[in-house]
């Protein structure tokens, strides 16, 4: 081999690609920014990312050569970021359903209740004094007086199972 190409060969070897910032190295590497930026603030290569030279300016090789050894992917985030980003969504999420529920789209359960109770009340009430008074054509021939007491143990029987329910609710 001759001298010159020798020359050439050792001025190649030199010839690295270095740039000046992390946003030319994820532009190099064919990542973002924020990828590159995730990777070097892992704590499991906290030991083995590339460093920049002495001058501030990044290795493209090398990174490329991190890259390959860890078979990263420009989709992988940390647990670490992605614990955050869920405790994030989770803040935002509850100050919504504040605020949903401030603007009345949601109601306690105790306040259902309460309310399905009182309108069962009215209802039985009204149902007791319309049976108690007057006497289906069903019993026609029986004592008015047995025909209610009919009526009432089937309205009692009705409310009970109707309460049951309305405690259900509330469980």
């Amino acid at each position: 081999m001759s001298a010159r190409k020798a020359a050439k060969k050792a001025v190649s070897k030199k010839k690295r690609q270095l740039v000046d910032s992390y946003v030319a190295l994820a532009k190099a590497l064919g990542y973002t920014r924020q990828q590159v930026d995730n990777w070097k603030k892992d704590p499991r290569y906290k030991d083995e990312v590339p460093q920049p030279e002495a001058n501030g300016k990044h290795d493209v090789a090398s990174w490329k050569t991190f890259i390959k050894r860890h078979n990263l992917r420009g989709d992988e985030v940390s647990e670490d970021v992605l614990l955050k980003r869920r405790k994030e969504e989770l803040a935002i999420a509850s100050q919504e359903f504040k605020l949903e529920r401030e603007r009345g789209k949601y109601v306690e359960r105790e306040a259902v209740a309460k309310s399905y109770k009182e309108n069962l009340s009215i209802l039985f009430r009204e149902l007791r004094r319309r049976f108690e008074s007057t006497a289906p054509p069903q019993y026609k021939g029986q004592p008015e007086s047995e025909c209610a007491q009919i009526n009432r143990r089937e309205l009692d029987e009705l409310q009970e199972q109707m309460h049951e329910r309305a405690k259900r609710i509330t469980e």
